[in-house]
């Protein structure tokens, strides 16, 4: 939706698609409208998970380095279809016969065709000399002058680039100068609030994508009913679901402010739930095998070899959801509701409002405190929970 249909200060910017409908539909609070779009987005995912995605991920199986073999996966209907097909079956041989026609036809040359190869063949020493002077004036070029063209254009690149981002920076640093302190300040509490929903969304997300998602993975029969519904919900737009959440929420009592991060989380759940699952997948089945001979309970499992094996694709879940998240508040935050804004303290929020008034300079300032935010906590966070991963839970055999 924010990326078909956008509203820049006194213009709106639409593209034809689902996302742009779908913007009218919950502005002008067409019930009918909106279900509709909800509808075609649903079959659209579903056909893209028949003719696509299943037989990838069927595919994807064969290269599972494994010295015990796991269960096969069921055979797609879409790869059984293609293979089984009359239909397809009369058109590739329609097809294969073209070709033959074809390769016939080619390997009988017309008379223009002889003459020109006879020509060829007679002036073929003409044709080697001519070609050979060509390679060496090219070689020597090359020899010659291009190091020497090859370092300016280099530096002359180099200049470039230089010279256009100063030139940016530049804007940017007068834009910011024309930020009064006070409106810092508001940012600053903004960016907090918005900080807080991320913090809060990742949680919620890990306390029931962590269990859920490793009693999948670790079951061939779960995995393989669960993972096509999975994909269908992860793969619908969180935004769509806006305004049927926000009427759940609302009639549960639940103020925006709470609310605004139930939408985030919506869309931000999926990151985590899907990288534990690539994890538990990839839980070494002898390991699980030496633990089922070793009698070993329920929880040591769960302590000594599922949550270590899951961690480092849980970290990359954390990071991918914490910048979903980010990005999330701009619509979570700020959002048309039965023909009213509905709007919460955070820096998404203001960005909104900023991109909706067509202010440039509270838009620069909340765009640089937003990457300011998240640079910093992937130097500082981040990068140390990636370290942990990668030297203390790792499950190489």
């Amino acid at each position: 939706i924010p990326c078909e249909a956008m509203t820049l200060g006194d213009k709106e910017y639409r593209l034809p698609g689902i996302g742009a409908y779908m913007d009218v539909a919950i502005k002008q609070g067409d019930t009918r409208a909106m279900s509709l779009a909800i509808v075609a987005m649903i079959l659209l995912i579903v056909v893209m998970d028949f003719t696509i995605w299943r037989p990838i991920l069927s595919w994807v199986q064969r290269f599972r380095l494994e010295s015990v073999p796991g269960a096969l996966p069921e055979e797609p209907l879409m790869q059984i279809w293609v293979r089984e097909s009359k239909i397809l079956r009369l058109v590739k041989l329609f097809f294969r016969h073209l070709e033959m026609k074809h390769r016939v036809r080619k390997s009988q040359p017309v008379a223009p065709v002889a003459i020109i190869r006879e020509f060829a063949i007679k002036n073929r020493p003409h044709f080697y000399h001519a070609l050979l002077g060509a390679f060496r004036a090219v070689s020597l070029f090359q020899k010659v002058y291009s190091p020497r063209l090859f370092k300016v254009m280099e530096f002359l690149g180099v200049i470039a680039l230089f010279s256009f981002t100063g030139y940016g920076a530049f804007k940017l640093l007068v834009l910011l100068a024309g930020v009064p302190p006070s409106t810092w300040i508001v940012l600053i509490r903004n960016t907090l609030w918005t900080f807080l929903r991320v913090f809060f969304a990742l949680t919620l997300s890990t306390l029931w994508a962590v269990p859920v998602g490793i009693w999948l993975g670790t079951s061939p029969k779960r995995i393989r009913i669960a993972q096509p519904l999975i994909q269908v919900f992860a793969s619908f737009p969180a935004p769509m679901l806006y305004p049927i959440a926000l009427s759940a929420l609302f009639a549960l009592g639940i103020s925006f402010d709470w609310a605004s991060m139930c939408l985030m989380l919506l869309g931000v759940q999926w990151y985590v739930l899907f990288n534990v699952l690539a994890g538990a997948l990839r839980i070494p089945r002898e390991l699980n095998d030496a633990l089922s001979l070793m009698k070993s309970s329920r929880l040591d499992r769960w302590r000594a070899l599922y949550l270590p094996s899951v961690f480092p694709a849980l970290v990359t879940g954390w990071v991918t959801a914490a910048g979903g998240a980010w990005n999330a508040s701009v619509v979570a935050e700020y959002i048309f509701y039965h023909g009213t804004i509905l709007k919460t303290g955070g820096l998404g929020a203001t960005l909104s409002v900023a991109t909706s008034n067509g202010d440039f300079t509270l838009f620069a300032a909340s765009l640089t405190l937003m990457v300011f935010i998240v640079i910093l906590l992937n130097r500082t966070v981040w990068s140390r929970i990636y370290l942990l991963a990668q030297t203390r839970f790792r499950m190489d055999i």
